[in-house]
């Protein structure tokens, strides 16, 4: 909550930033509630130069694509082909995982919001299932069909593109290495909650408000892509 408070005025400016890309330029502020919202009665026609600058800009960035190569550190031959393979699974991982959209979605986000974030984790409940068992610290495949193996998933490396609704960091940090902390503030329910981390005692989750004002503000511009929920639409 503290961290939320502090980034209000920030937020402010990015929902600024937002509606005047999107055209919507004539804006209401109430300094009483702080609430920003559309200007309904206004009838004047708006020429939205932002909105082409802005996409000038993505364009130019997202120009040159990416090099996606290994060096080996050393001219050894199990090196060398270590990481002739990695250079394959990263070019791999780039293409299923859509990174040129995605790439282009963080561009379209620093140039409207001065910042974004990538995200990029391990996932062990995404994946193939597979039938094993853990023998000494290692997994073991079904492989003779015997009954009493467990199911496991494989995994999965993902990456997600976050917008700066979606973090938060300790109060008082002006970057990432300042910060003692850094949040992904996702919202989940309850029972979203339950099936992700069974283990947790719900029972003493306190619930409340879940996205800003500024937040609600964005949403109701009808273009979720720039909220917190993002991460899970990117993918």
């Amino acid at each position: 909550q503290q961290a939320l408070h502090e980034r209000k005025p920030i937020e402010f400016q990015w929902a600024v930033n937002h509606a005047y890309y999107m055209g919507f330029q004539h804006l209401n502020y109430s300094p009483f509630t702080g609430s920003l919202f559309r200007d309904p009665d206004s009838d004047e026609i708006i020429c939205n130069r932002v909105a082409p600058f802005v996409e000038l800009r993505v364009a130019k960035l997202t120009r040159a694509k990416p090099i996606l190569a290994v060096t080996p550190s050393k001219q050894q031959r199990d090196i060398i082909e270590g990481a002739e393979l990695s250079e394959l699974l990263i070019k791999y991982l780039w293409k299923t995982q859509g990174m040129d959209r995605k790439l282009r979605t963080a561009a379209l986000m620093m140039n409207i919001y001065g910042c974004c974030f990538v995200k990029t984790l391990f996932n062990p409940s995404s994946g193939d299932l597979i039938k094993g068992k853990i023998e000494d610290g290692n997994l073991r495949l079904n492989e003779e069909g015997e009954e009493e193996f467990d199911e496991f998933k494989t995994g999965e490396i993902e990456t997600h593109i976050k917008s700066p609704f979606s973090i938060l960091a300790s109060p008082g940090a002006c970057n990432t290495r300042d910060a003692i902390w850094i949040i992904d503030r996702s919202i989940m329910t309850l029972r979203q909650l339950k099936e992700t981390y069974p283990h947790v005692d719900t029972e003493n989750i306190l619930t409340g408000e879940s996205i800003t004002e500024y937040e609600r503000f964005v949403n109701r511009l009808q273009s979720p892509m720039f909220t917190q929920y993002s991460g899970y639409n990117q993918n």
